[in-house]
This record gives structure tokens, sequence and C-alpha cells, in this order.
């Protein structure tokens, strides 16, 4: 295919988008508005995973020793905790630490702490994991240890943290995954039109010798152009939002991190365009494949 024929084809594609501008411009919003969505959702579904991967990081296990246990049975216990998967580091708390760290935080209500008679605290493992996953598995494998008598945790934040992640994923999908859809319909209507404006040119294009295939170029690059222009709109919208978040909301609050982590613009840049060109293309091809069977005859 020669530059000229190429020329031809996108002349013929933007005068058909021209034709039908009302659809055109449609089309080409729908896109947009469909996939400045996509990465809204990609962006938050980075972050938000990111956040659960900080509380994994950050999250204590707390295993309190019997209070009655020997040095020999806190050995033991360690060795233990060094056999379970899934533990990233534990670190031992003996009772008389754990005094001096409850009388420093109440050290501004000491008659709390006066009323208290004794130690009553017990010897504890601070254990952290590698991911949230499997806490519900460790703890279990915690609490079969000899010597340890309790497994605490913040169990109810924990179940919440996830249960929003898993709400907001599907939310997500569906929504883009209606979008998508309807951006992929409404594209596969504006080509219906534009073939159907031109069905007497079709023919007569068929009827002096021109192939189906070069009768169908022009309504591909035509859905090029739709997915295209509506994957740069997109692109331009995303990157605006990613520049206003990371730079000036975070200069306002820096402890805010949304948006923020993980993300690499160009490679969700290129993404965008690659899902505009493929809708646009691919609405086309579905479009002609149906269409155009009525006229071009086999």
């Amino acid at each position: 295919m020669n530059l000229r024929v190429i020329k031809f084809f996108f002349g013929e594609a933007l005068i058909s988008l021209r034709q039908n501008m009302v659809m055109s411009i449609i089309s080409v919003m729908t896109i947009s508005i469909s996939l400045i969505l996509l990465a809204t959702f990609m962006m938050l579904f980075i972050d938000i995973n990111s956040a659960l991967g900080n509380v994994s990081r950050n999250l204590n296990v707390v295993a309190y020793l019997d209070k009655d246990i020997t040095s020999t049975g806190i050995a033991k216990v360690e060795e233990q905790l060094a056999s379970i998967e899934g533990i990233h580091s534990f670190s031992f708390v003996s009772k008389e630490d754990a005094w001096q760290r409850l009388k420093s935080k109440f050290r501004y209500q000491e008659d709390i702490v006066t009323l208290v008679v004794g130690n009553p605290l017990p010897d504890s493992y601070i254990i952290r994991l590698n991911t949230v996953d499997d806490i519900e598995k460790i703890t279990r494998d915690l609490g079969l240890i000899e010597g340890v008598k309790d497994v605490r945790y913040g169990r109810s934040m924990v179940t919440k943290l996830r249960k929003f992640v898993r709400i907001f994923n599907i939310v997500a999908v569906s929504v883009v995954g209606f979008l998508l859809l309807a951006t992929f319909l409404i594209t596969i209507n504006t080509i219906n039109l534009t073939i159907l404006s031109k069905r007497s040119e079709v023919q007569i294009m068929k009827l002096v010798g021109a192939n189906n295939s070069f009768i169908k170029w022009s309504f591909l690059i035509e859905g090029f152009i739709l997915g295209i222009m509506g994957a740069l709109i997109a692109t331009l919208v995303s990157s605006v939002l990613f520049h206003f978040v990371n730079v000036k909301i975070q200069d306002a609050f820096p402890f805010i991190g949304v948006f923020t982590q993980g993300i690499d613009i160009i490679t969700l840049d290129i993404i965008l365009l690659g899902l505009g060109t493929l809708i646009g293309v691919s609405g086309s091809f579905f479009s002609i494949h149906n269409l155009l069977r009525g006229i071009l005859k086999k």
C-alpha cells in the first residue's frame, strides 16, 4: 500500500467523520470518558492495594506467652516462630520492658498505674508479616505453639480494609467494563451510520472493480481515528489530573498518598492509547463484518 492510497483512505475517513459529526463527537467523548474513568480506577486500584501492602508491612501481631514460661520455653517458642511461613520478622518483649513502656505511655496519668499492684504483663513477641492475606492461618499456627497463651492483632481493621478493597475492585471492574462495552457499541453505531450513508458509493466502488479489502480500509481507518482521538483526550486529562494530585495536593498535604504510589504516568498513557485504538479499530471491524455483508457480495 503506497502513500497515495493511504492518503486517500484517511481523506475518505475524515469526510465520513464530518458527515456524521454528531455521532463522531459522541463516540470520541464516550471513548475519552471511559478511558479517563479507567485511568482513575487504575490509579485508585494501585494506590489502595499499595496502602494494603503498607498495612501488611506495618501490622503487628502480638503473641503473649504464659506467665510462668521459662527461658527454655521461650527458646522453643522462638524456634517454632522461625519455622512459620509468612512471618517477616519477630522481636521478643520481656514483661519488664512491656511494663516500662506502659508506664511511659501513662506517665501523665500516674494514678492509673499506681492502682496496679506488681507487673501483670506477660512476656510477648511482636511479629511482622509479609502480607495480611495469610494472617488467619498464621495466627492459628501461633495459637498452637506451646507456651503461647493468646494472639492479638487489629482483626477488625484488617477485615474492614480487605472487604473494602474487594468491593472496590469488583465495582471498578464492573463500571469500567460497562463503559468500555458502551463505548464499543457507540463506535459500532457510528461506523454503521457511515456505511449506510455511503451504501450507494460502496456499491459503485464494487461495480468498478474495487475489492472488499480496499472498500473496508477507509472504515477501519475511521474507527482508528475515533479511537486515537478519544485516547489522546483521555491521556491529556489523566496527565493533568495526575500532575494536579501528585504535585499540588501533595505539596499542601504531604501525608496524603493518593494517586502517587507506584504509578508510571507514561505507562498509563501508553495503555490508554492502546485501548482507545483497540476499541476504535475493533468496533469498526465488527461493524464492517456485520453490515457490509449485505452490500459486498462474496
